[in-house]
C-alpha cells in the first residue's frame, strides 16, 4: 500500500479532526489531503519523477504535505539537519546526489550563504510558496509510470557513534510497518495530539512526531519558538497529549515545570527516545506528575525496536521496554552464535521485521552495498548494540538496552557502561562538567576513561579526580585514565562519547602514588583533595613506576611484545610531588597527612616478579592474583585480581608467541593451586599405564604442531606435519578401547582456540566411532577437519578503527577463510576443507557463512558441529570439568536442538550422556 492510500484511509476516519495544529490554527485532515493531492500534481509537473529533494526546513505544515506529495510523484525526500555547518551540509548534498533543495521561508538567507560557500548549483524550492490550488484535489498518477510500494521515498541520515555519516533508505512498505509497530505501545485515542520538541530532520522525531500521528489519524502540533519557561502554558493551549522529546530537552522542560509547581498540560505521556532516562529525569517526572515512556530505536529500524507500553505507566518497578509486534529478536555471543532460551540473556542484538531499512544508499554503490551486508545478514538487522532479552511472568519479551558495543567495556562477561562516571564526577568539588567514555590506550587496549572540566578558580588535577572517583564508584566502574578537557561535547542524544574517544585515543593511565594494587585510604584521599583545593600553583605529580590501574582484556599492541627479563625484576618508585604551601592550619594538617602517607608508601617492601606460563591460565575464570607485563622498563598490570582473561585475549597472546606473563613472587603458590584445582579431572584422569598416558602424550605433541601452524598459517610444511600427527593420534585412539573411556579423557579445559580444536577433534572422532563410522579414512577426515575447523581465526586480522560489530562480523568469516587457505595449500583433502568451511552452518539454515540447510551440509560436518557446540558450552561453564560437562550436556539438549541434524543430535546426546555416567 502507498503512503497516500494509508493517508486517505486515516482521513476518512477522521475527516474533521485536525491533522496539523500550527500558530493557533488547525488544518483538518480533509483540507490536508486536498493540499497533498494538489502538490502531487505540481511536483510531478515541475520536478518530474525520481527526483531527490533535500529538505532543509523548520517544522511546518508545508514540510509534511511536501513529503506525501513527493512520494506520490515517485520522488525521494532527504531531510537535513539545519544545525550542521556549511561544509558538512555540502558533503551531504553531494553524497545524496540531490537534484533539488527544498526549504522553508525562514531558511532562505541561510541557504543562499550555503550555496555561495559550497559552490552548489541546485534549484531551490520554497515549499511554503507552493500552493498548487489550480490542480485537481484528487491526484491521479501517470498511467505509464504509477508509483509502487517498493519505491524509495525517504532517505534519513544516520551517523551511529563511531562511523561516518550514512544514508538509510525506506520504501512505502517499511514506513507503514514502522507505523503499525508503534500502534500497540502508544494505545492512542481519538483527539490525541503529538508534539515533537526536535526538528523533524531527526529520525526519532520524524517517525514518532510526524509520520505516526498523521497516518494514525492524530494531530501533529508544531511548536513555534516557545521558551521553555512558557512551555507548560503552550501545552495547555495546544491541548498536547503526547510529547516526543530527547532526554536533555525533557530534563529542561520538567525542571521548569517543577519550578512552576503545576502539571505539564494534559499530557498522557512524555516519550523519551534519544538519550538515557536517568534517575534525575524520573524524579522530575514524578514531581510534575508526568507519565514517562522510554523508547529505544535506531534509524536503520525506523526507531521501532522497543518501547514501554502506555498501559504500564505508573507501574512499579518499571517493567522496561516491550518487544514490538511484528518484530523478532535475538542476541549473540562473542563468537556470533545465538544465545538461545527464554531466560535472561545479554549479547549483541539483532532484530528482524518489516521496519528494517532497504539498505544504505550513496554514490559509491559498492561501499554502501558492503555496508548494508555488514548490517543486514539475511533478514536480520545487526544493531551494533548490546541488550538483555528476558520474558516476564506474563510471557512478554522485554528489551533492555545496555548501550553501543563501542561504548561498553566487557569485563569477565559483564558489560560496563561509563554512565556511572557521569553522575559521580559532577559531585566532586571544583568539577563543572564531566563524562565517562571508552577509548584506547597507547597499546590499543580498550580502557574506561573520563574527561572533566574544572572551575577556573580551582587547581584540580586528574590524579585528584581519580582518587575521588575511587571513593564514589564500584571497583569495576572506576576509570583507568582521567583527562582535563575544555568542554564536554554533546549532541541531540546527549554526551558525544565517540568524539571524546577520538580526542583522547592513546591516553596513558592516570597514576596515583601508592603501593601496587592498593587504593588510597579515605584519609589520604581527603588530604590530597584539601591540598589541591588550597594550592594555586602546585606542580604536577612526579611519574611513578608502580603498576597503573588494571587494563582490560584486549588486544596487545606491538609495545607489549617487547623483550622481558627472564627472571626477577624490581619496579622503581617515585616520591609524591611536594604540595604548595598551605593556606591555613587545616591544610597544614592535610599536607602532613599526605606526606606521612607518601613516607609509608615508600617503606613498602620491595616487590619481586617471576614468570608464569600462559598455559597454566584458565580463561573465563576470575584470577586469584594480578598478571603483569614488562613494558618500557617497568611492570604494569595487564589483568587485575578478580578479572578473567577471555579466550579471545588468550588466543591473541598465544598467536603472537607470548608464552609467559609476570606475577608477584608471593602470588605464585596461589596461582598454581588455582590452576591445578580448575584443571583437576582433565587428561589423564586415572592410572599411569601406557594406554592411559598415550592420549595425553599425543595431545601435547599435536598441540605443539597445531599451535605452530596457527602462528604461521602460510607454511604448507606445517600443515602437512599437523595432518600427519593428527593421523598418528587417530591410530593411537583406534588401537585401544578408546570408546569405553570416560568423557573427561577426551577434553581438557580449553584455554584457547588450539586446545579447543584438539578437544573438538577428539570428541568428533569419539562420536563418529560410536555412531558406527569405522572406516579409517573417514575417521581421519573427521579428526583432521575438526582439528582445523577454527584455522581461519588465525587469518582474521583486526583493522585499525573498526567497530566491535565489524570485528564480530569479520570473525564470522573464519570458516570461509580457513577453507580457502587449506584449499590453496593443496595438502588438505576436500572432505577436510568442507568440514572447515561448513562447521558453523546449521540444519535449520540459520548458520553462516552460506546459510546452508539440511542435507546441503556435508554429513561429517554435522558431527563436528555438535562436538564444537558441546566444547564451547563446556568452556563457557563454571566449576570443574565434570560439572561443566554435565551442565553443557543439559544446555545442549534443551536449547540447541534445532541447530543440528535430528538423527545425529539424538545419537550424540545418548553417547555423551552415557560417557558422563
Amino acid at each position: 500500500m502507498l503512503l497516500s492510500q494509508q493517508l486517505a484511509t486515516a482521513a476518512q476516519k477522521a475527516a474533521m479532526q485536525p491533522a496539523i495544529h500550527y500558530l493557533g490554527k488547525d488544518l483538518r485532515f480533509r483540507e490536508f489531503t486536498r493540499k497533498v493531492s494538489q502538490l502531487s500534481y505540481l511536483y510531478q509537473k515541475e520536478l518530474g519523477q525520481f527526483s531527490r529533494v533535500a529538505l532543509l526546513a523548520s517544522n511546518c505544515p508545508a514540510a509534511v504535505a511536501s513529503f506525501f506529495a513527493l512520494s506520490n510523484a515517485r520522488s525521494m525526500l532527504i531531510p537535513l539537519d539545519p544545525s550542521l555547518g556549511f561544509e558538512e551540509l555540502g558533503k551531504l548534498l553531494k553524497a545524496t546526489e540531490a537534484t533539488h533543495l527544498a526549504i522553508s521561508s525562514d531558511k532562505a538567507s541561510f541557504v543562499r550563504e550555503l550555496i555561495r560557500a559550497e559552490r552548489l548549483q541546485l534549484p531551490v524550492i520554497e515549499i511554503e510558496k507552493k500552493m498548487g490550488g489550480e490542480y485537481d484535489a484528487s491526484f491521479t498518477p501517470m498511467p505509464e509510470s504509477p508509483p509502487k510500494d517498493t519505491d524509495i521515498v525517504l532517505m534519513l541520515r544516520t551517523g551511529g557513534v563511531s562511523e561516518s555519516s550514512r544514508l538509510v533508505a525506506f520504501d512505502h512498505n517499511r514506513l507503514q510497518a514502522a507505523v503499525q509497530a508503534l500502534r500497540g505501545p502508544y494505545r492512542t485515542v481519538s483527539g490525541d495530539r503529538f508534539l515533537s520538541t526536535a526538528n523533524w530532520f531527526h529520525p526519532f522525531s520524524f517517525f514518532h512526531g510526524l509520520l505516526f500521528p498523521i497516518l494514525n489519524g492524530n494531530t501533529c502540533v508544531i511548536e513555534h519558538g516557545v521558551e521553555k519557561k512558557d512551555f507548560s502554558k503552550f501545552l495547555w493551549e495546544s491541548k498536547v497529549t503526547r510529547l516526543i522529546t530527547t532526554a536533555e530537552s525533557a530534563r529542561e522542560i520538567l525542571h521548569y515545570g517543577r519550578e512552576a509547581g503545576g502539571r505539564l498540560g494534559p499530557l498522557r505521556s512524555m516519550v523519551v527516545g534519544v538519550g538515557s532516562v536517568t534517575p534525575e529525569l524520573e524524579e522530575l517526572a514524578t514531581a510534575t506528575e508526568t507519565p514517562l515512556l522510554r523508547c529505544y530505536g535506531q534509524t536503520e529500524n525506523g526507531w521501532t525496536i522497543a518501547m514501554e507500553d502506555h498501559s504500564e505507566i505508573g507501574q512499579s518497578p518499571r517493567p522496561g521496554p516491550r518487544a514490538l509486534s511484528g518484530l523478532r529478536y535475538k542476541v549473540m555471543d562473542a563468537n556470533g552464535d545465538e544465545i538461545e532460551g527464554k531466560q535472561e540473556r545479554t549479547g549483541a542484538l539483532a532484530v528482524m521485521g518489516g521496519t528494517v531499512m532497504v539498505g544504505y544508499r550513496g554514490p559509491d554503490k559498492k561501499e554502501y552495498e558492503k555496508a548494508t551486508k555488514m548490517k543486514i545478514r539475511g533478514t536480520w538487522l545487526y544493531t551494533g548494540d548490546v541488550a538483555t532479552l528476558h520474558e516476564d511472568k506474563e510471557g512478554i519479551l522485554r528489551v533492555q538496552l545496555r548501550g553501543r558495543r563501542e561504548q561498553l567495556l566487557e569485563n569477565h562477561g559483564k558489560f560496563i557502561a561509563p554512565d556511572a562516571i557521569d553522575h559521580a564526577i559532577r559531585k566532586i568539588p571544583g568539577v563543572l562538567d564531566g563524562a565517562g567514555f571508552i577509548t584506547h590506550d597507547m597499546q590499543e587496549n580498550p580502557v574506561l576513561a573520563c574527561a572533566f572540566v574544572r572551575e577556573e578558580s580551582r587547581l584540580l588535577r586528574p590524579q585528584d579526580v581519580l582518587v575521588q572517583l575511587r571513593l564514589l564508584l564500584q571497583a569495576d566502574e572506576v576509570p583507568v585514565a582521567v583527562a582535563l578537557a575544555d568542554s564536554i561535547p554533546r549532541t541531540l542524544a546527549g554526551i558525544n562519547r565517540c568524539r571524546l574517544a577520538r580526542q583522547f585515543s592513546g591516553i596513558a593511565p592516570t597514576e596515583v602514588t601508592g603501593p601496587p594494587e592498593e587504593a588510597p585510604t579515605i584519609e589520604a584521599a581527603q588530604a590530597v583533595t584539601l591540598v589541591s583545593a588550597a594550592a594555586t600553583d602546585a606542580p604536577p605529580a612526579a611519574a611513578t613506576d608502580a603498576p597503573p590501574a588494571a587494563a582490560t582484556d584486549a588486544p596487545l599492541g606491538p609495545a607489549m611484545t617487547a623483550a622481558t627479563p627472564s627472571s626477577e625484576a624490581e619496579p622503581r618508585s617515585a616520591p609524591v610531588a611536594p604540595p604548595a604551601p598551605a593556606a591555613n592550619a587545616q591544610t597544614t594538617v592535610a599536607i602532613h597527612n599526605a606526606k606521612a602517607a607518601a613516607i609509608a608508601a615508600s617503606k613498602q617492601p620491595q616487590v619481586h616478579f617471576l614468570t608464569f606460563d600462559l598455559d597454566d591460565i584458565v580463561p573465563g575464570e576470575a584470577l586469584p592474583a594480578s598478571l603483569y607485563l614488562y613494558l618500557e622498563f617497568r611492570f604494569v598490570v595487564y589483568l587485575a585480581k578478580g578479572v578473567a582473561m577471555s579466550r579471545a585475549a588468550y588466543d591473541r597472546l598465544q598467536f603472537n608467541r607470548i608464552r609467559q606473563l609476570f606475577v608477584q613472587e608471593q602470588d605464585i603458590p596461589v596461582l598454581r593451586a588455582w590452576s591445578e584445582q580448575l584443571r583437576r579431572g582433565t587428561l589423564p584422569i586415572q592410572g599411569t599405564d601406557a594406554a592411559s598416558e598415550a592420549p595425553a602424550r599425543f595431545r601435547q605433541k599435536i598441540r605443539d604442531h597445531t599451535l605452530e601452524l596457527f602462528q604461521s598459517p602460510k607454511a604448507d610444511e606445517r600443515l602437512a606435519k599437523t595432518l600427519e600427527v593428527s593421523r598418528k593420534l587417530l591410530d593411537e585412539v583406534t588401537s585401544t578401547p578408546y570408546a569405553t573411556r570416560p568423557l573427561a579423557q577426551l577434553q581438557s579445559l580449553a584455554a584457547g582456540t588450539v586446545d579447543h580444536s584438539i578437544n573438538v577433534s577428539m570428541l568428533s572422532v569419539y562420536l563418529a566411532l560410536q555412531m558406527g563410522y569405522s572406516h579409517q579414512l573417514i575417521l581421519q577426515h573427521v579428526g583432521a577437519g575438526a582439528l582445523l575447523h577454527d584455522f581461519g581465526k588465525s587469518l582474521v586480522t583486526p583493522k585499525e578503527g573498526e567497530t566491535s560489530e565489524q570485528a564480530m562480523l569479520k570473525m564470522r568469516e573464519h570458516p570461509a577463510l580457513g577453507a580457502q587457505a587449506l584449499e590453496a595449500e593443496g595438502n588438505a583433502p576436500k572432505e577436510v576443507v568442507m568440514i572447515v568451511g561448513q562447521h558453523h552452518e546449521r540444519y535449520d539454515g540459520a548458520g553462516f557463512p552460506k546459510r546452508l540447510r539440511g542435507n546441503a551440509i556435508y554429513d561429517l560436518t554435522r558431527i563436528v558441529s555438535i562436538a564444537n557446540e558441546f566444547d564451547n558450552l563446556v568452556g563457557q561453564g563454571k566449576g570443574d570439568l565434570k560439572t561443566r560437562q554435565l551442565q553443557a550436556l543439559r544446555q545442549l539438549e534443551q536449547e540447541h536442538r534445532a541447530k543440528f541434524d535430528p538423527q545425529k543430535f539424538a545419537k550424540a546426546i545418548r553417547i555423551l550422556d552415557l560417557a558422563l555416567k
